[in-house]
């Protein structure tokens, strides 16, 4: 299964150098832990205009589990800090957003679950 990430700041603009550094960890870090992901157009046609995304495969409960565990530990950081992953799935987009203010607040946990649920039937 492929899901767009985008990761979000509420300290940093998306073009700040030290944000960027901050989001080339995280994808740094979920290809250390063998998670597939590449940049494109993650589920349009290839059109003109899409703005440019990095896609990451969840192929299995491992490596779902692998990919949270590497979130939880970036999102920890700093609780400003928000990611989105979204999916297509038979023409409509279904998104998780979590943040480290989940992780502070102790939804993080909750909220991961719901979505593995959701998804792991598919995997």
């Amino acid at each position: 299964m492929d899901f767009a990430i985008t990761a979000h700041s509420e300290r940093f603009d998306e073009q700040d150098r030290v944000w960027l550094k901050h989001e080339a960890e995280l994808f740094a870090a979920l290809r250390e832990r063998g998670i597939p992901l590449w940049s494109g157009n993650a589920f349009g046609s290839g059109d003109k205009g899409l703005p440019e995304t990095i896609v990451m495969a969840l192929t299995s409960a491992a490596t779902l589990k692998s990919a949270v565990e590497c979130w939880k530990l970036w999102l920890e950081r700093d609780r400003t800090r928000r990611m989105e992953i979204t999916r297509t799935h038979d023409g409509v987009d279904e998104s998780l957003t979590i943040s480290g203010r989940d992780i502070e607040e102790g939804r993080f946990d909750r909220i991961v679950d719901e979505f593995a649920e959701r998804f792991e039937k598919d995997l």
